[in-house]
Formats: structure tokens, sequence, C-alpha cells
């Protein structure tokens, strides 16, 4: 695997992305479970308090799950640019705080009135270093469980998207992106150290597939992980919760179950370059063999 130098950052936001920062050898790291409704401000009051408390407890930066701002619809008639009031009120917290902030993801406008999931993702004086949107849509007709078709009424992304901070490189995707592991793999060849996953998983598929697919990602990649879910009834189905932090070993380093909350873990880069010299599937994978053509 070749990592690219610091300057060479995937991001769609490259006049804004860190092209080089000062690395810090070990971060904490805080994932919030949030139950996210239809009301806004009160999404809002609760990811202001969480990073506030997050940032109380040492934390160098906070995760939100997926739809964390708003979880209701119509989506569209709450999409806003990535420079609206829902990314201000984001941008003044990372700074207030001093905190590296991910928003799980906002409704992105877009060209028509399917918007973007996008991810936003603050640095810790505010500023808007990276954006990205999910790529794949949820598509589900499940007999005993959620009928879902995301395409329907939103956009997906085409960018892959890694950014530098002052503890590591790290890489974005959203939910359902959990179940491809060639876009985790891009990520890691693009020299992602920590992914985030926030996410509203499905109690229905969660219970089988959301610990498996975490600890796989974190495994094949050598990497940690940090995902965020959604927890409680939502207008389509229940969320899962079981929110986790799992090192690149895919050990699980803390968890949260049910209850809304925060939990927290070391980035610590030494346990990361110790497995990745143990077990080095990076450097050993043969694209060439199973990349097609062209």
């Amino acid at each position: 695997m070749k990592t690219p130098a610091p300057g060479e950052l995937t991001c769609l936001m490259k006049e804004t992305c860190v092209e080089s920062v000062r690395r810090i050898m070990k971060a904490k790291i805080a994932v919030a479970q949030m139950d996210s409704t239809g009301d806004r401000s009160e999404n809002l009051r609760k990811m202001k308090e969480m990073t506030a408390e997050a940032s109380e407890n040492g934390a160098d930066v906070i995760l939100f799950p997926e739809h964390a701002d708003f979880l209701g619809k119509p989506m569209a008639q709450y999409a806003e640019s990535d420079h609206g009031h829902v990314a201000g009120e984001l941008s003044r917290m990372a700074a207030d705080n001093g905190i590296y902030l991910h928003c799980g993801s906002i409704p992105e406008s877009s060209e028509n009135d399917r918007p973007y999931n996008t991810s936003l993702f603050f640095d810790r004086g505010g500023q808007l270093i990276a954006k990205y949107r999910k790529i794949h849509l949820f598509e589900v007709g499940m007999t005993d469980g959620p009928r879902v078709n995301e395409s329907e009424v939103i956009s997906a992304g085409d960018q892959i998207v890694v950014a530098d901070t002052d503890f590591g490189r790290v890489g974005f995707t959203v939910c359902y992106d959990l179940r491809f592991p060639e876009l985790f793999h891009a990520l890691a060849d693009r020299g992602a150290e920590l992914i985030f996953i926030p996410a509203d998983f499905t109690a229905a598929t969660g219970k089988d597939h959301w610990e498996v697919l975490l600890r796989a990602r974190a495994i094949e990649n050598t990497c940690y992980i940090a995902a965020a879910n959604q927890i409680g009834e939502k207008p389509d189905f229940a969320s899962y919760g079981h929110s986790m932090i799992l090192d690149p070993w895919g050990r699980i380093l803390a968890q949260q179950e049910h209850p809304e909350g925060l939990i927290y873990a070391d980035f610590d880069t030494d346990v990361l370059e110790k497995i990745r010299k143990q077990m080095p599937s990076l450097k050993n994978a043969r694209p060439d063999l199973w990349q097609m053509p062209g």
C-alpha cells in the first residue's frame, strides 16, 4: 500500500483540507448515539450538549450518527447547502469546544428534488475541512422487515474522501456503505487510519450484521473504526443502536447498546503501527489481479 503524502488528500474541498498538521500520538474519540427526530432544533440542542460534554471529558473528535440533525419526512424540505444554518451551528460547536466534529450526516441541497446525504467534518477551529456524500444508497425489501428505497429520495455521491487531522488520516463512509468492503479498502489505500461510520442501521439487520461487519472492516483494513448509530423508533423502522469504537485488531473498545449517550476510546498511533507490522495485509493485497482493466 502506498500511503499518500499529507498534501495528497482525496477531498471535495482541497482548498480547505489540512495539508500539514502537527501529529499527536494519541487522541480520544467520542461517539454519540442519538434518538434523532423530526424536531431539528431539539436535535441540534442535543448535539451542542454532547459536543460540550465530549470536550469536557477530553475528547479530540466527536462523531454523530446519520441524520443527526433531522430524521423525518420530507427530507428534501430540510435540505441546505454546506454553508447553511445547520453547517453554521455545527461549525460553532466545533470552534467553541476546540474539537474536531463529524456531523454524522445532514440533507444537503442538490440540483434536483433529491438531496445528498452528506457528512460535514470541521476542525478544532470550526473550519469545514471535508465533505462526503453517501455513495451507496439503501435499497432493501425484507419480507419480515423494512422496505426502503433510498434512491427515490436521495441522490448518490461519487467521491472517495479522506482528510488529515492532527492525530492521523481519517476516512468517510455512511451507513449502508458498511456492506461494501471495496470502499473501505480504497480508504485504507489512501492512508486512512480511522474510518467514520455514521449510521441509522435497522434493528432487523443490525442484530445479525452490525457487529460482524464493523469488526470485519476494522480487521480487513487494520484501522480504527468509529461507528455512531441511531436508536429508537423511526418513520420507516426501528434503529439498532449499539454504537461502537473498534481497534485495528477488531476488538470492541467501547459500546453503547440502547440509550442515547456518549462512548469514548483512544486512537493510539503506536497500537496502529504495531498491528500493521504484525498483520501487513494491506501491503500483501493484490489489487492488480482483481481489478477490471480500465
